[in-house]
């Protein structure tokens, strides 16, 4: 199934990054809590400005993304989305 993002929405899937570079496993309250890092897997066309112009996300699909916490998480198929808003999204790595 092929899922796309509408409007101002950007469909992601989570990196719980639990494992360090070094090979140190973290637990869950160890993580970062301030950025969750996610990969843009569809952007939507953007929203509309009350002039009626079309404001485009600023991400791209493979994207990574760090967003603001308490980003809202789906199950879909058995697979764990998540869909922000692209006011959402704090910083990208440009890798």
């Amino acid at each position: 199934m092929h899922l796309q993002a509408t409007n101002d929405f950007v469909l992601l899937e989570v990196h719980h990054d639990n494992v360090t570079p070094g090979g140190i496993v973290l637990p869950d309250n160890a993580k970062n809590p301030n950025l969750t890092k996610c990969r843009v897997l569809s952007v939507g066309p953007g929203w509309y400005t009350a002039g009626g112009t079309r404001v485009p996300c600023g991400v791209k699909e493979g994207q990574i993304v760090y967003c603001q916490p308490g980003v809202r998480e789906y199950m879909l198929d058995g697979k764990k989305y998540a869909l922000a808003n692209c006011r959402d999204i704090m910083l990208t790595a440009n890798s």
